[in-house]
């Protein structure tokens, strides 16, 4: 990143009025030149990358005003029914969706501003989206409108979060005892499961991953299991039916 002072990105649009917008826009923070105080930020900017996925690194030689200009234009974004959106490209849960959703000449224009973009991935693995610097003026075009198909993509990709989210709330001792680079696949796996019993509400998928983490993740593979979700898929009884149903022994 260049030298200057940190700059919040300038997004136009729905995110650029009122003070609740102002606490979801990322900031830009050169990295100090001074190897004491940088050793110091790149300790803080990791354990913030791989617990909130809060923090990524870019290498661009634009200064950092023109730099948050131009990512800046890249969080506006229309959904498929017109409604203005904040496209969370800070949020390296989403950074990678968002590279797999365009075509190589979007890919190319939307991150023609910088030549690398680290990030630690779901496995808490550093990974590099590497890029070519765009020579003249930027060619992507703001706001970019999803496709009913692009924002199903996106919508997918965080459901896992959102159950996570609730396990985190609800539960995290037992959320705990997974490696948090385990969490999201263990989550997607189970919920993946969830959905071939006919569970389909996020409420439905943590009990789901509840019980898996309770139970060991092979549970359903069980015969009192198995006849009990058979009974939760046709719809004569609730997921939460089904446990009672087990630990009181009547399946």
């Amino acid at each position: 990143m260049t030298r200057g002072l940190q700059r919040a990105l300038s997004v136009n649009g729905l995110s650029a009025a009122g003070e609740d917008a102002k606490a979801v826009v990322p900031f830009l923070v050169p990295i100090s030149e001074d190897a004491s105080e940088r050793q110091r930020q790149l300790n803080a900017f990791e354990i913030w990358a791989r617990e909130a996925y809060a923090v990524s690194w870019l290498v661009s030689p634009a200064p950092v005003g023109t730099l948050a200009e131009l990512l800046g234009r890249r969080l506006d974004v229309v959904l498929s029914d017109e409604q203005s959106a904040l496209l969370r490209i800070s949020d390296t849960r989403i950074l990678p969706i968002v590279q797999s959703l365009l075509s190589d000449i979007e890919r190319a224009q939307f991150f023609s501003s910088v030549s690398q973009w680290w990030y630690f991935d779901r496995q808490e693995r550093l990974q590099c989206i590497s890029c070519e610097l765009a020579q003249g003026s930027d060619m992507w075009r703001t706001p970019w409108r999803l496709t009913p198909v692009q924002e199903s993509a996106l919508l997918m990709a965080a459901e896992p979060d959102t159950v996570l989210a609730l396990l985190h709330e609800q539960v995290p001792a037992k959320l705990q005892t997974l490696p948090r680079p385990q969490r999201h696949e263990f989550v997607r796996d189970r919920m993946s499961e969830a959905r071939a019993w006919g569970l389909e509400s996020a409420e439905q998928h943590a009990l789901y991953c509840l019980i898996a983490l309770s139970l060991g993740a092979d549970f359903s593979e069980r015969p009192q299991w198995q006849e009990a979700l058979t009974h939760v898929r046709e719809r004569t009884m609730s997921l939460m039916e089904a446990l009672d149903a087990i630990e009181q022994g009547k399946t």
